[in-house]
């Protein structure tokens, strides 16, 4: 059986071939197949067979079963149930019927049932869409009377003081009680979830800093967005971010270091080891490092920012639609948000790498489609919501978006300057360096947006604010 080749997942190759996509992919792993669906011939062929009749008795025969042995007096029982067996019946029947994704363990029907309950996810979202906030409220709350109930607003910046002397429990309260929320292991396991997706450093670190910055931004907006300077720099981006990435980055070199010979379960004689290999079929079959090389072209540059953005708009996205629609952090809603983005994340993200990658992949897989469509819905939606509920009545502070208009401005000049003028492979030194020092100047307005914004810190904001002022911009 051969083996797949490796390479180092995190550096890019700004070489001087400038063509937007590779001429040579990494292999199929072995054991792979693609006709009629993606089968793996090393496990047990049984698995692989649709076994369509079988599924559709078993699903017929549960469902029949739960609607003709329950209690059809409580009419608000009656929905529930229906809209759960609708739900069931419907990833069945994904998971015999939808076409494969470029993934194969444990098993592809796996991420069809991915697939379908993202498809589940994107039609609810499609139905909010057309319903005011308070009956989307409404709606949650039938389903869960926890809900529809207003949430106490919370700020994480009302005591930004590190040394709490005069605190009977700890000199450090403050940053024991940051220590202490559930937000700190969501952090981590979120950017673990990123750095395994996105499998690249760089990319990792825009994901962390970026998303503190679109704190800032609608701080004003939010009330949980606002934050301790400390809080944003050194419990989130130096702590718990970066842990998260770290142990994304070592998930990833773990598995890109491995040798992937599989040996078939029947070529297996121990029963020890049997079970050794079906415990190891919830692993990668084979490695694919992602190799962005994010400066080698502008297409290049703009998929990788793409996916920057749409990473932080879904988790933007999030924050939102819990506020808006009254859903406490605790709540299982929120983790099941989360968890499906990710699932539909590995799949999407190994699909678009393909199209970024592979000169004879023409489109976007059925996963990026979805993918793209739930996080469009997802914006409408709050901005929809948030026009009832004047949520931006208060326009965004001139500290905010004139540094933003600054960074856009400097950033697009760079990016003109970086890809169109002159070839990579012709620049001199001093080019080079004139390029690199416009592109690090678009973070010094995103530097004084952080530390104008921070309700502890304010520096500049008054400054700034009388400087508009005095050039007769709009406030």
């Amino acid at each position: 059986m051969s083996k797949l080749s490796r390479s180092s997942s995190s550096g890019y190759d700004d070489s001087a071939d400038d063509s937007e996509k590779d001429t040579q992919v990494a292999p199929p792993p072995p054991g792979y197949a693609t006709v009629p669906y993606i089968k793996e011939d090393t496990f047990v062929e049984e698995f692989y067979k649709p076994h369509t009749v079988t599924i559709g008795l078993l699903a017929l025969t549960l469902i029949v079963y739960i609607a003709f042995n329950r209690n059809e007096t409580d009419h608000e029982s009656n929905v529930r149930w229906g809209f759960l067996a609708v739900c069931i019946a419907f990833l069945l029947f994904c998971a015999v019927h939808l076409p494969d994704g470029l993934l194969l363990r444990p098993h592809p029907a796996v991420w069809r049932v991915v697939l379908g309950v993202a498809l589940i996810y994107l039609i609810i979202l499609v139905y909010f869409l057309f319903q005011p906030v308070a009956s989307a409220r409404s709606i949650l709350g039938f389903f869960d009377p926890s809900l529809n109930h207003p949430l106490p607003e919370r700020s994480y910046a009302s005591d930004c003081r590190i040394y709490t002397p005069d605190n009977p429990h700890s000199n450090f309260a403050n940053i024991m009680d940051t220590l202490n929320d559930e937000f700190i292991l969501a952090h981590i396991l979120g950017h673990w979830g990123k750095g395994v997706m996105v499998r690249n450093w760089r990319i990792c670190l825009a994901l962390s800093i970026g998303f503190e910055i679109v704190e800032v931004t609608f701080q004003h907006a939010l009330p949980n967005y606002a934050e301790c300077w400390w809080d944003h720099v050194l419990i989130d981006i130096l702590i718990c971010n970066a842990v998260g990435c770290w142990l994304g980055l070592k998930t990833c070199a773990y598995f890109g270091a491995k040798d992937y010979n599989w040996v078939g379960l029947r070529e297996i004689k121990s029963y020890r080891a049997k079970v050794a290999r079906m415990v190891t079929q919830f692993t990668p079959i084979g490695w694919v490092p992602y190799e962005w090389r994010m400066f080698r072209s502008f297409k290049r540059f703009m998929y990788c920012m793409t996916i920057i953005i749409l990473v932080n708009i879904v988790d933007n996205n999030a924050f939102f639609l819990k506020y808006i629609l009254w859903i406490p952090p605790p709540h299982f809603l929120n983790p099941l948000r989360l968890f499906v983005w990710w699932f539909l994340a590995l799949p999407t993200l190994r699909e678009f790498y393909q199209f970024v990658t592979d000169s004879a992949c023409k489109r976007l897989g059925t996963n990026s489609w979805v993918a793209l469509g739930i996080c469009g819905l997802e914006v409408l939606i709050i901005f929809k919501w948030s026009w009832e509920e004047n949520i931006f009545s208060t326009p965004f502070p001139t500290y905010i978006y004139y540094p933003w208009i600054l960074s856009i401005t400097i950033w697009t000049t760079w990016c003109i300057l970086y890809f169109s003028t002159i070839r990579l492979h012709k620049r001199n030194f001093w080019l080079n360096i004139h390029l690199e020092v416009l592109f690090y100047l678009g973070f010094v307005p995103m530097l004084f947006l952080f530390v104008a914004g921070c309700p502890d810190l304010q520096w500049g904001r008054e400054w700034f604010q009388s400087i508009i002022l005095e050039l007769g911009l709009p406030p």
